[in-house]
């Protein structure tokens, strides 16, 4: 299955029940994760998470599949 397909799937398992309903994965380009969350908050709490968000998406889709994160502020 394609690691985007997983990560959406199981997105509540990688960012958390509370942070789901306000990040969205966007895609992955050359192993970096783009995310999009509904506020400034969200975007600096999921920034302060990016190690745990990476280790629960190795453990999810693989080691290398995902090696970093980029978040931004956008409507979805």
């Amino acid at each position: 299955m394609e690691t985007i397909v997983v990560v959406h799937e199981r997105w509540d398992e990688v960012v958390g029940a509370e942070v789901a309903p306000h990040a969205k994965p966007l895609g992955i380009d050359h192993g970096r994760l783009k995310i999009g969350v509904d506020s400034a908050g969200w975007a600096s709490h999921l920034r302060w998470s990016e190690a745990e968000i990476l280790a629960r998406l190795a453990a999810l889709v693989g080691a290398n599949e995902v090696t970093s994160v980029t978040i931004r502020v956008s409507r979805f």
